[in-house]
C-alpha cells in the first residue's frame, strides 16, 4: 500500500456523523474539519474516475466538536487502510483487510494481550432486516441513527426510549413487530454460526426477499471467515448487526 494523503476539509454535510468540527470560509462556505480519514478519501475517489485500483494507508488527525466552547476542538489519531478495486464482490479483499488488523495485533505485546474480537456486518443483511419488518426506504437513516444514539449512550438512555423513538418513525407499527425490529439491529458480538440462536432466526428460516437477501449475505460473511483464517487469523470473527460500517450504503 502507498501513502495518499487527502485534503484537510471538506464540504459540511448534515449526514456525517461524530459532531464534526464547522469552519466558514471568507466566501461563506461551511467547511469541517475530518471526523475520520475514509470520508475524504472517499470523495477523492469519486472525484478521479481514472483510479480503479489502489491500496493506501493512512494515519493521521482526527477531529469532533467539543460541547464547551471556545476550546480547541478534540483530536485523535487514526490509522486506515483501504482497498480499491474494479472487481465486485471480491470477498479475498475484505479477507485481507482482516488479516493485516491482525497482524497489526500481533506486532504490540500490550494488543497481543487483550481479547481482540473482530466484528463485521453486511449491508445486505441490514437491508433484509428492514424488509422484512416493512421499514419504508426513506425511514432506514433515521432508525440506524437512533439506534447509533443508543449505542452512544447520548440522546437516548434505554432500550425502552428506542423502541419508543423507532415506534414514532413508524406509527402503523405494533409494539411487538417494533421491539423484534430493534431487537434484530442490536444482535451483537455473534458467531455467524449461531445466528439461529438470536432474533435473526425468524428472517433467516422464512421465505421471500428478505430472507434470500439474509442468507446471502450470511453465505459472503462465511466466505470471508474462512478466508481470512486461511491468511492466519485465529481470533474470533462476529457478526455485530449495528457495526456502523457500510451503513451509508443504505441510503
Amino acid at each position: 500500500a502507498i501513502d495518499v494523503s487527502t485534503p484537510l476539509l471538506m464540504p459540511f454535510n448534515k449526514c456525517q456523523t461524530g459532531e464534526p468540527v464547522r469552519l466558514m470560509t471568507h466566501s461563506g462556505l461551511i467547511v469541517s474539519l475530518p471526523t475520520d480519514l475514509r470520508i475524504t478519501f472517499l470523495r477523492l475517489i469519486a472525484q478521479n474516475s481514472q483510479i480503479s485500483s489502489l491500496r493506501r494507508y493512512a494515519i493521521g488527525r482526527v477531529y469532533h466538536e467539543k460541547k464547551t466552547h471556545n476550546q480547541h476542538p478534540k483530536q485523535a489519531y487514526e490509522c486506515a487502510f483501504d482497498v480499491v478495486t474494479p472487481i465486485k464482490g471480491n470477498y479475498l479483499v475484505d479477507a485481507e483487510l482482516i488479516a493485516i488488523c491482525h497482524e497489526i495485533i500481533t506486532k504490540f505485546d500490550i494488543l497481543k494481550q487483550r481479547n481482540v474480537t473482530f466484528r463485521i456486518n453486511h449491508t445486505s443483511l441490514v437491508r433484509a432486516i428492514f424488509l422484512y419488518y416493512s421499514v419504508p426506504a426513506t425511514k432506514y437513516r433515521s432508525v440506524l441513527d437512533l439506534v447509533e444514539e443508543y449505542l452512544s449512550d447520548k440522546i437516548i438512555r434505554n432500550k425502552k426510549h428506542l423502541i419508543a423513538s423507532v415506534a414514532a418513525l413508524l406509527p402503523a407499527k405494533n409494539g411487538q413487530s417494533v421491539c423484534a425490529l430493534v431487537d434484530s439491529l442490536l444482535v451483537t458480538d455473534t458467531p455467524i454460526s449461531n445466528l439461529s440462536s438470536t432474533n435473526l432466526k425468524v428472517i433467516i428460516k422464512g421465505r421471500g426477499e428478505a430472507t434470500a437477501l439474509a442468507k446471502g449475505a450470511i453465505r459472503e460473511l462465511e466466505t470471508i471467515i474462512s478466508l481470512s483464517q486461511a491468511m492466519g487469523v485465529n481470533r474470533p470473527i462476529n457478526l455485530c448487526v449495528n457495526f456502523t460500517m457500510g451503513f451509508d450504503c443504505l441510503r
